[in-house]
């Protein structure tokens, strides 16, 4: 059997080459692995909103409490009721 490998890979393990080759491979996974964790994160914070909103929803309806506005100055008029 014929082993077949690009120049990089018949050096010697402590030529410059490798080194770089190594660097390279160990910057991406850590770029892939940084934006897997990133996309987890933002489902996770989803799942948790989407709880968060299905428990306001099944809650008992009820009255909400008016609060109490200061009164418009005159340079704002009230709305017009259509």
């Amino acid at each position: 059997m014929i082993d077949i490998a690009c120049p990089v890979c018949f050096g010697q393990a402590g030529d410059p080459a490798i080194h770089s080759v190594l660097l390279g491979v160990g910057l991406l996974l850590g770029v892939v692995v940084t934006v897997l964790v990133a996309i987890g994160s933002v489902a996770i914070s989803w799942a948790r909103r989407g709880r968060q909103l299905a428990a306001i929803e099944e809650a008992p309806s009820r009255e909400p409490e008016r609060e109490l506005l200061p009164p418009l100055s005159g340079a704002f008029p009230p709305p017009r009721p259509w």
